[in-house]
């Protein structure tokens, strides 16, 4: 299967920059076609509701959440917002690829070719030669949208579920004509201080490698967005 990777890229640099920082952003990464149809793709899907309920990641499907009227979504997202007063939360859309793909949901979309391209041998054994990692062996993915209010708060991605050994956490942004004032900046944190080391500008056709665990969040889209933050995300997994 073809790389979907762009080969005009010096990928030896990002690779240096990885290694030594720990996290690398890298413009234009894959080519531009495929991204144009990925974003398109991601302006047309049934987004979820993602958050973080009792502990447990919970998604509430874009059919269930329209069923709810809309009081009972307020008081769902205030109570989301109280707890992120004090512990990890997040509200965002979601769609989950991997369940899509394998349930062959909309057989036909791109979105599965994508997820066909993560996992073949033209981007894992590329991948395992910019991070270092040799052990990877596939690779997870969620699309999201930020939208005005959206966030995710401080976390490591530690906390991984049973079995599963992430390697390296990415973001292909999709964005196009993203400002920084409109929040949705990937902020990386000290974990003993809690300043803020680097932040990662969602700038379109851009992928954002880091080594797990690191203190990272998503901060919150300004009210006045006029676009949303669309990403397509997970995980290099060695499991």
């Amino acid at each position: 299967m073809q790389s979907i990777l762009n080969p005009d890229l010096d990928w030896r640099h990002y690779r240096e920059v990885l290694r030594s920082r720990g996290r690398v952003q890298i413009p234009q990464a894959i080519k531009p076609n495929l991204a144009a149809q990925l974003q398109q793709c991601l302006q047309q899907l049934p987004w979820g509701v993602a958050f973080l309920q009792n502990g447990q990641s919970r998604l509430i499907d874009a059919s269930s959440w329209a069923q709810l009227a809309d009081i009972e979504q307020q008081r769902l997202y205030q109570q989301v917002c109280e707890e992120a007063k004090t512990s990890f939360q997040f509200w965002h859309h979601s769609y989950m690829l991997i369940a899509a793909y394998l349930e062959g949901r909309d057989p036909s979309s791109p979105l599965h070719r994508l997820v066909e391209q993560f996992n073949s041998p033209g981007f894992l054994q590329p991948m395992r030669e910019l991070t270092g990692f040799t052990d990877i062996r596939k690779v997870d993915a969620q699309a999201t949208r930020y939208l005005p209010g959206h966030f995710l708060t401080a976390h490591d991605d530690d906390g991984s579920p049973t079995g599963q050994i992430r390697r390296v956490a990415y973001v292909l942004s999709l964005s196009e004509r993203w400002h920084p004032d409109w929040g949705g900046l990937l902020n990386f944190y000290d974990g003993d201080s809690g300043q803020i080391q680097d932040t990662f500008v969602p700038a379109y056709n851009t992928l954002s490698l880091f080594t797990t665990p690191q203190y990272h969040a998503v901060s919150t889209v300004a009210p006045y967005a006029p676009l949303p933050r669309l990403s397509i995300t997970g995980w290099l997994r060695a499991d």
